[in-house]
């Protein structure tokens, strides 16, 4: 007779599942380091427009995530309905703006802009990764899965880059 193996989650997250969606960003935003990266895509940007700021770009695509929409359209969408989640990310309703919600240009360019910073996108991925062994006693030492449930948005030279850059202690 085959035997049955039952699969469990790697985490408990039925605490983070009672929460909201924002409430689970504000976790997202608060948990990721990612103050360096900032100030490198800021001093990059240096006197560049403005119209949408490099830290509020960046709380948009986490906000993409973690309301797990798969298309930036259906999510500038829920940008244009969610009061709340635009100020949770940085965006004004008022103000001179053409757009309240940024067009599917922006989001196209600060892709763009941060696909050349896979090795500092990397970096923030590894000190969270280290942070696990820090956290959880037996974290890495025994561990299998099904790679296919888990969704990836990086193509091409980030997914190389990603792929190449975990580290394990």
């Amino acid at each position: 007779m085959a035997k049955i193996i039952t699969q469990v989650s790697m985490f408990d997250y039925t605490e983070i599942e009672k929460l909201g969606d924002l409430e689970r960003l504000d976790l997202a935003l608060e948990g990721i380091d990612d103050e360096k990266l900032m100030q490198k895509l800021e001093a990059k940007r240096r006197n560049g427009r403005d119209d949408y700021p490099i830290r509020v770009m960046w709380n948009l695509l986490i906000a993409l995530i973690v309301f797990e929409h798969k298309k930036v359209d259906i999510f500038r969408r829920e940008l244009s309905r969610n009061s709340q989640l635009r100020r949770k990310c940085g965006l004004c309703d008022y103000g001179k703006k053409k757009h309240l919600v940024p067009p599917g240009r922006v989001f196209s360019g600060f892709i763009k802009t941060l696909s050349e910073e896979a090795e500092e996108i990397a970096e923030i991925f590894n000190v969270q990764v280290e942070e696990l062994y820090e956290l959880i006693p037996q974290f890495g030492k025994k561990l299998a899965g099904d790679g296919k449930y888990i969704d990836s948005f990086a193509k091409g030279e980030l997914a190389l880059v990603m792929k190449n850059n975990i580290k394990t202690p």
